[in-house]
């Protein structure tokens, strides 16, 4: 017990003495990962840097689609004023379709030209009743 208590006091010492492996071999260890890690930092900071002007595109696009709702604003208020005078135009459809048609007037005109025909007979036999 004495001897492990030899070694550990030697091991606190910071001398390297007692050890188990070089202290170059501990030390080339770290020096190796952080060199790893200085690669992968380097990437980071690339990417990182990258994502800024993403992040700035995404502003601009933001932006323009401010705009873009705006103006599609405005084309719904010109929709709404359409749909507005479809519905005129509905109306005056409905008063269109309510017209006599052309077979309807064609009748219209022959009974018109029955009505006449048929005054002028009663008028040549001089009836005192006239059709109006």
């Amino acid at each position: 017990m004495a001897q492990k208590l030899t070694q550990l006091e030697s091991l606190k010492s910071g001398d390297g003495g007692g050890t188990f492996d070089d202290m170059e071999h501990r030390v080339a260890f770290p020096e190796q990962s952080f060199g790893k890690m200085d690669a992968k930092l380097g990437t980071l900071v690339s990417d990182v840097s990258s994502l800024k002007g993403d992040v700035s595109s995404l502003k601009g696009d933001l932006s323009s689609l401010k705009e873009d709702t705006s103006y599609l604003k405005g084309k719904m208020e010109d929709i709404s004023y359409v749909r507005g005078k479809m519905e005129d135009l509905s109306y005056l459809k409905g008063k269109v379709d309510n017209l006599p048609t052309t077979i309807c007037l064609g009748l219209l005109w022959r009974c018109w030209q029955w009505r006449v025909w048929l005054n002028t007979l009663r008028l040549d036999r001089k009836s005192p009743i006239a059709i109006s």
